[in-house]
């Protein structure tokens, strides 16, 4: 049984992309310096977190790059 973490955090950007390509619902997103963001998920299968480290985890490349420069906007429009 795959356990689900009910909140996880990352400030990887590349994570983030990917956990959204696949459906996981951003919950927020948090300065935590001048430059990064921290992205907070509801709801992470860890079996999804396993595939992601263990580079097994195939995604739509345009779809990925779409939520990438849209989680990228993001974090520019919480600096201002």
């Amino acid at each position: 049984m795959t356990k689900i973490i009910p909140q996880y955090v990352t400030t990887d950007i590349i994570l983030a992309s990917t956990l959204r390509t696949k459906g996981v619902k951003l919950d927020q997103i948090k300065m935590v310096d001048k430059k990064r963001g921290a992205f907070y998920f509801n709801d992470v299968s860890e079996e999804l977190l396993l595939q992601f480290d263990a580079q097994q985890l195939d995604v739509e490349p345009i779809a990925f790059n779409q939520m990438r420069v849209s989680l990228s906007t993001a974090i520019k429009r919480l600096q201002d």
